[in-house]
């Protein structure tokens, strides 16, 4: 019964909000209540819905929000710029207020260019669209966009053109796992994510400075039918190191933030060559052996993106540093089999955490059976304990308490003490 008197009243006062708008209106304007889509096309079901709503998403302005059948945000607006104004009204526009749209602020060409930009980006490329108003209603006005899409394009071909280069012969490799497939409908986000994928996957065979913005596809429409020729190749003008893999030729672990790549080690400075790395530190409170459990690469290795972004997520796991940096540098290229390859130089920079934190709290406990008294808790803590990221937590609890009222159980106590740790 109270959720119903509740409802009841929320809607009076949004039905009251609602009343009176007009007046505030200016004589030549009406208020804009939306836009609706009529869409004609040879799809499913749930693929004119999902275009309904991705084109429903992009057309502007919204509408003022309507709550519970009422404009509430409007008309405070509204009455806090009118000659009625009052302090109550000025604050509700404030918190909660909307500037009205009206029919004038829609621009009709540009949401239809917008409409056919993204049904071509879903692979209408033959529709048109129209518009008529309804302004039926007093004072509002509404917009229906009817649109006629017609029959998809679906790809035809899709193929790879390229050289003999390394790079080349990946990524004709690669096409066996493409997302894309002959008969699927055109859908820009797919290839999008397709480029993505064959960037993930060369950032996988060495290929350090390859984006996926080095990728075009270029479409063949020439056959007049809904089948479309799919070419896919390397931009012309990407910067040749972006085309060559490379392969770690050193790597040097910084494990404390005071020492920085680049700069000559002072004396107090340790430098620890070992096999696969070299550690740059002043003090060894981490032992330089035990990086070689988290590193899962080694000089001459070929880059690849998952095993740098792993050995990063593995230091920072160890819990004995607070901020790790593997960032790699290009330092030479040479001739490997007849191609080019790279060289770069790893350093993975770590900023080491407190080894050691000690923790105490003092407090008052009350509790609802009339014990009161002191408890104390403390904590010890360290992230590092043998020099290979080990954790050591120890914890102790020490507390009295006494009943001070309960009648003939007044003076009852209990004493508690514990240590735990992991």
């Amino acid at each position: 019964m109270q959720a119903i008197k509740f409802l009841f009243w929320l809607a009076l006062m949004a039905a009251f909000c609602s009343c009176g708008i007009n007046r505030y209106l200016p004589e030549e304007e009406r208020l804009f209540t939306g836009a609706d889509f009529d869409l004609e096309a040879e799809a499913d079901r749930k693929t004119k819905q999902k275009l309904v709503s991705e084109l429903a998403g992009v057309v502007r302005p919204d509408p003022n929000a309507v709550v519970l059948g009422g404009r509430p945000g409007l008309r405070w607006h509204l009455r806090a710029n009118s000659e009625k104004s009052n302090f109550l009204n000025r604050f509700l526009d404030r918190r909660f207020g909307e500037e009205p749209v009206f029919k004038s602020d829609v621009n009709i060409d540009r949401n239809k260019a917008i409409i056919l930009n993204r049904l071509e980006n879903n692979g209408f490329f033959n529709a048109s669209v129209r518009h008529e108003w309804d302004t039926s209603s007093t004072r509002k006005a509404s917009v229906r966009y009817i649109i006629q899409a017609g029959e998809p394009f679906v790809i035809g071909t899709f193929q790879y053109e390229g050289g003999g280069r390394e790079i080349d012969r990946l990524i004709a490799s690669s096409l066996e796992e493409s997302i894309l497939e002959v008969g699927m409908r055109y859908d820009l986000a797919l290839f999008r994510s397709e480029r993505q994928r064959i960037a993930n996957f060369l950032l996988e065979e060495g290929f350090y400075f390859f984006t996926a913005d080095h990728l075009l596809f270029s479409i063949d429409t020439a056959d007049g039918v809904s089948g479309l020729d799919v070419f896919l190749q390397i931009k012309e003008g990407v910067p040749e190191e972006a085309l060559i893999p490379y392969r770690i030729r050193d790597i040097t672990i910084y494990p404390d933030q005071t020492v920085r790549p680049g700069t000559e080690p002072e004396p107090e400075v340790r430098t620890v060559e070992l096999e696969n790395y070299t550690v740059i530190c002043r003090d060894l409170d981490f032992r330089p052996d035990r990086f070689d459990n988290y590193i899962l690469f080694s000089p001459g290795d070929l880059y690849r993106k998952t095993a740098s972004d792993r050995t990063r997520q593995r230091l920072f796991s160890i819990g004995a540093f607070g901020f790790v940096n593997v960032r790699h540098r290009l330092i030479d290229t040479t001739e490997m089999d007849g191609e080019k390859h790279g060289w770069l130089s790893t350093s993975i920079r770590l900023s080491p955490l407190n080894r050691m934190n000690l923790r105490a709290e003092l407090q008052v406990v009350s509790k609802s059976n009339n014990f009161m008294g002191p408890l104390f808790t403390g904590e010890y803590r360290n992230r590092n304990l043998f020099g290979g990221g080990e954790q050591l937590s120890l914890g102790m609890r020490f507390g009295y308490e006494t009943q001070v009222a309960g009648g003939r159980q007044t003076g009852l106590s209990a004493f508690e003490a514990g240590i735990y740790g992991e």
